[in-house]
């Protein structure tokens, strides 16, 4: 019995367009180390002003 027409092995193409779906998927979606970078408090000169701030919030006035 012979294959039909359909029954053919996968190409090595359908392999390329996925590994190129996926870069493009990395691409529009930031790196997860870049995020915590992002988010990650900052130490410098403004950290002793929001602590002023915060503390004339609080209502401490001393």
């Amino acid at each position: 019995m012979t294959r039909h027409v359909i029954d053919q092995p996968r190409r090595r193409a359908d392999a390329m367009r996925v590994r190129h779906f996926l870069n493009l998927e990395r691409a529009q979606n930031p790196d997860r180390a870049a995020l915590m970078l992002q988010r990650r408090m900052r130490k410098g000169q403004a950290s002793p002003r929001v602590r002023e701030f915060l503390r004339i919030e609080r209502g401490y006035m001393a």
